[in-house]
Formats: structure tokens, C-alpha cells, sequence
């Protein structure tokens, strides 16, 4: 990729899609399975559980049960 004339190296991605694909890095294949985590588009404005959980521990509890990514409904 080219920005103002220099050639600049594109950031490798941890995730990309190769036709109907999601892959990783490396190519291989990735399946997707999502939790949604509500609470972001309620009136707080702030994830359900926050308020008694750091989110660090949480993040680490959703990968633990197996989830490797998470849907967060938001309100504008």
C-alpha cells in the first residue's frame, strides 16, 4: 500500500476473510461462535455484569465456556 508516494506495510490482521471463508493469519479456517452480551443499548449504556465483574475476568469466563467472540448491541 502506498501513503503520500512511500510504500507502507500493511498490519497483518488477526481475522480476513478468503471467499466465503473466515480465516486467520495463517489461512486456516476459523468458526465463528458468538455470545451476545447485552446490556451496552439499555439505559446505563454499560454491559450487564460490569458493575460486579472486571472485565478482564469476564473476558477470560466467555473464552473459558469456548466462545471466541461476542456481539455487543449498542444503542446511537
Amino acid at each position: 500500500m502506498a501513503v503520500n508516494g512511500t510504500l507502507v506495510e500493511r498490519e497483518q490482521l488477526p481475522l480476513s476473510t478468503s471467499g466465503k471463508w473466515v480465516v486467520d493469519a495463517q489461512g486456516n479456517h476459523v468458526k465463528l461462535q458468538c455470545i451476545s452480551w447485552f446490556g451496552f443499548h439499555m439505559t446505563r449504556f454499560v454491559n450487564s455484569g460490569l458493575d460486579m465483574v472486571e472485565l478482564n475476568e469476564m473476558a477470560h469466563d466467555i473464552a473459558d465456556k469456548g466462545f471466541n467472540c461476542i456481539r455487543l448491541p449498542f444503542s446511537i
